[in-house]
């Protein structure tokens, strides 16, 4: 939990819950049977992780946010007795940040504000079949640019994750006039445009909520290079590993990270947390984990 000052007092203005910290596949991974998948099946959360998604909430207005809505959303939200959300900011056109908008069919809401690219949105809303009778307001967002929302700025910023339909972004989400400063890498390589990285790091981020593919195990790292066709341009160009992160968090310092779209190729949540006591400001998200700023 992280209390910032603002104004000559301590202020609680932003909740952020994540809704799911795993990657695409999820763990476990459905047709899995490794050490980390199969412990998720016995021990539940934290060490299963349902896919990506982060409920941000603006205490002073009560309203709901969400960072992409994956393919879980409807049991996350039912978890977190969330019956309202009021808007959604769209980070790229993957199935695991984009499908869960399906849920928002026959919802009690007049409709939602959704945010986003120009390509991202046409992506997602030329889908057709129950896209097409989902109501909501539509916004397009040029990165760099911000939105106010309920007395908060969301700046998008271009990151690189090459294998997305349409161009990725991360968000930063500010309270102007207070020390507040939420920042969403969403999915992305390590290969970052440095004007987004001046942009985030300047000023540096009280929280910073990055992708993290796979740990630091080297055994994990040479079963995925098996896998992996060009291991470096995965890498590189669309998801972090913890060594990446290290370095990444060395540019941007933060003052906390919480490591996020985790596969099951990670440690077990339990061996994950030890491995990072040596590292003060970091720690593994968890789906139920909440921070306050």
């Amino acid at each position: 939990m992280s209390q910032n000052k603002g104004k000559g007092c301590f202020l609680v203005s932003l909740k952020i819950t994540i809704l799911g910290s795993g990657d695409s596949v999820g763990t476990p991974k459905w047709d899995c049977h490794c050490e980390t998948c199969e412990t998720a099946r016995k021990r539940g959360i934290p060490f299963s992780r349902t896919r990506f998604g982060i409920l941000i909430e603006l205490l002073d207005t009560n309203k709901r946010i969400l960072i992409d809505t994956g393919p879980d959303l409807r049991s996350q939200l039912l978890t977190h007795n969330i019956d309202r959300i009021d808007a959604i900011f769209f980070t790229h056109g993957h199935y695991d940040h984009q499908s869960g908008f399906a849920d928002f069919y026959r919802t009690r809401i007049p409709a939602v504000e959704i945010f986003g690219t120009e390509e991202t949105l046409n992506y997602i809303l030329s889908s057709g079949g129950i896209m097409k009778s989902i109501r909501y307001k539509n916004q397009e967002i040029l990165p760099f640019h911000p939105i106010e929302y309920d007395g908060f700025k969301f700046t998008a910023f271009p990151v690189l994750h090459e294998t997305s339909p349409t161009k990725p972004v991360g968000y930063v989400i500010e309270k102007p006039g207070h020390d507040i400063k939420l920042v969403i890498t969403g999915d992305t390589g390590f290969n970052i445009p440095h004007k987004s990285l001046e942009f985030i790091s300047n000023p540096n981020p009280d929280i910073l909520i990055v992708d993290c593919f796979i740990d630091n195990q080297e055994d994990t790292i040479r079963r995925f290079k098996k896998f992996v066709f060009d291991f470096d341009f995965f890498r590189s160009s669309n998801h972090l590993i913890f060594p990446d992160i290290l370095e990444f968090i060395e540019r941007v310092k933060p003052k906390e990270t919480y490591l996020i779209h985790m596969s099951h190729l990670c440690a077990p949540h339990d061996q994950l947390e030890s491995n990072l006591k040596k590292y003060e400001h970091i720690k593994a998200a968890y789906d139920g984990l909440t921070m306050i700023l």
